[in-house]
C-alpha cells in the first residue's frame, strides 16, 4: 500500500494549485466587480439596478456550468478543462473594458463565470474529495482561503487602478492577471493521486491495525446522482443548502445599510469581520475535521444565531457590533465548507462531481433568495429587526435540516447501496 502520510504527498501542491486559483480567479473576479459599478455607469449611461443584473447572471451561469460540466469533469480530463476555464474566465473579464453597452457587460461576465465555475468551486472540491481522505476539511479550507487573502491585496489595488488607469484599463489588467496565473497553477493539477503512483491522504493513527485475521471490506464509495436525488436524505440536504445560501448571502450583504441607519461607522466592524473570516476560513476545515461533519455543522450555525443576536442588539451597545463581526466571520464558513463536505459525507465520491453540481445550484438559489428576503422584510416592516429574527430561525433550521439529512443517508451504508448492479 502507497504510503499516504509523507513530506512528498502531492495532494498539498494540488492545495497550493487551487490556493493560487481562488486568490486570482476568485479574489479579483469575485471581490472587485462591485468597484466597477459607479465608473461603469458613468460611462455607459445605465443604472445601478442594471448594473446590479450581472450578479443574476453569474448565479444562472455558474449553475449551469456546474451541472453542464460535472459528467465531464468525473470522466474526461480536469486539467485542460480548468485550463480552458482558466482562460474563459480571465477574458471574458478583461474583455469587460471594450464593452459599450451594458448588455456587453452581460454576455461577457456569462461567459467569465462559465469559466468560473469549470475553474473554482466544483473542480476544485471534486480535486479535494480525490485526494483527501482525511483532513479534507482543513484541505478545502486552505484551497478556498486565496479568496479572502486575495480580496485584502485586490480591493487597494484594483481601486488604485481604476483611479489611476480608468476601469477599462483595469480590467484589462485583472483579467491578464487572472489568465496567466491560473493557467500556471492549472499545469500542475492531477486528477487522482494515482496518476502520481500514490493514495489518498489517510490519517494512519486512526486507522485500525490489520491482522490476519482482519476481514477487510470493501470501503463504501457511495451512490449514483440518481439514487441521491430519488431519496429523501437529498431533498431534506436541499433545504439546509437553501438556508445556507441565504445565511451567505442574505445578511452581509444588508449589514452596512443597517449599520448606517443605527447610526453606527461600519468600517472598523467590517475590517474586524474581513479579518476573521480569514481566520475562520483556516480554523474552520480543522473544526469540521475535530469535531466531524454534524459537530462542524452545529457550531457554524452557532455562531450564526449568536451573531445574529448581536446584531440585534448591537444599536444600544457598540461592544454587540464587534462581537457580531467576530462571530459572523467564523459562522460564514459554513458557505465555504457546508455543500462540499455535506455532499460528500452524505452520498459518498462515486458521482460526486455530478451530485454536487445539482446540490451547488440549490445552495445558489438561496443566495439569490436571502437579499431579496432581507432587502423586502426591510422595506415592508421599515426597520430590519424582523429580517434579523427571521434569520436566526434560518440558522436554526439549517442545522435541522442537515442532522435529519445525515440521519436519512445512513440508509444507504447500512442497505449496502453501492449502484454497481
Amino acid at each position: 500500500m502507497a504510503q499516504t502520510k509523507t513530506k512528498n504527498f502531492y495532494g498539498w501542491k494540488i492545495v497550493v494549485c487551487c490556493f493560487l486559483i481562488s486568490m486570482f480567479a476568485m479574489g479579483i473576479i469575485s471581490n472587485t466587480i462591485s468597484f466597477y459599478m459607479k465608473p461603469v455607469c458613468e460611462t455607459l449611461g445605465c443604472s445601478y439596478v442594471q448594473f446590479s443584473f450581472i450578479n443574476v447572471v453569474s448565479c444562472i451561469t455558474s449553475m449551469l456550468a456546474a451541472i453542464l460540466l460535472a459528467p465531464k469533469i468525473e470522466g474526461g480530463n480536469v486539467r485542460m478543462i480548468m485550463l480552458v476555464s482558466a482562460a474563459a474566465a480571465g477574458l471574458g473579464f478583461g474583455l469587460q473594458g471594450m464593452a459599450t453597452h451594458i448588455w456587453h457587460l452581460y454576455v461577457l461576465f456569462g461567459i467569465t463565470n462559465l469559466g468560473i465555475g469549470g475553474l473554482t468551486s466544483l473542480p476544485i472540491n471534486y480535486l479535494i474529495t480525490n485526494w483527501f481522505k482525511d483532513k479534507k476539511g482543513l484541505a478545502t479550507s486552505l484551497a478556498f482561503s486565496g479568496a479572502g487573502i486575495g480580496g485584502i491585496f485586490w480591493s487597494p489595488a484594483v481601486s488604485a487602478m481604476i483611479g489611476k488607469l480608468g476601469w477599462r484599463n483595469s480590467l484589462f489588467l485583472s483579467g491578464a492577471a487572472v489568465v496567466i496565473v491560473s493557467v500556471l497553477a492549472c499545469l500542475f493539477i492531477r486528477k487522482t493521486p494515482a496518476e502520481m503512483g500514490q493514495e489518498p491522504y489517510t490519517n494512519r493513527d486512526s486507522q485500525p491495525k490489520e491482522t490476519q485475521k482482519t476481514v477487510r471490506v470493501p470501503a463504501w464509495e457511495g451512490v449514483t446522482r440518481k439514487t441521491a436525488v430519488a431519496s429523501p436524505a437529498f431533498w431534506v440536504f436541499v433545504l439546509s443548502l437553501i438556508c445556507m445560501g441565504m445565511l451567505a448571502a442574505g445578511v452581509m450583504t444588508q449589514v452596512p445599510t443597517y449599520f448606517s441607519e443605527i447610526g453606527l461607522s461600519y468600517a472598523g466592524i467590517m475590517a474586524l469581520f474581513s479579518g476573521v473570516s480569514i481566520l475562520g476560513n483556516i480554523l474552520g476545515g480543522m473544526i469540521f475535521d475535530k469535531l466531524g461533519l454534524m459537530g462542524g455543522m452545529a457550531f457554524t450555525c452557532i455562531c450564526n444565531a449568536l451573531a445574529l443576536v448581536c446584531l440585534l442588539i448591537s444599536g444600544k451597545n457598540t461592544f454587540f457590533a464587534y462581537l457580531f463581526a467576530a462571530a459572523i466571520g467564523m459562522g460564514m464558513v459554513i458557505s465555504m465548507l457546508g455543500p462540499p463536505l455535506m455532499t460528500s459525507g452524505l452520498f459518498g465520491t462515486k458521482e460526486y462531481a455530478r451530485i454536487y453540481s445539482i446540490s451547488n445550484a440549490f445552495f445558489l438559489a438561496g443566495c439569490m433568495i436571502g437579499p431579496m428576503l432581507s432587502s423586502g422584510l426591510r422595506t415592508a416592516t421599515g426597520s430590519y429587526t424582523a429580517a434579523w429574527s427571521v434569520y436566526i430561525a434560518i440558522s436554526i433550521c439549517c442545522f435541522v435540516f442537515a442532522f435529519l439529512a445525515h440521519g436519512l443517508s445512513r440508509s444507504f451504508k447500512n442497505k449496502g447501496y453501492t449502484d454497481n448492479i
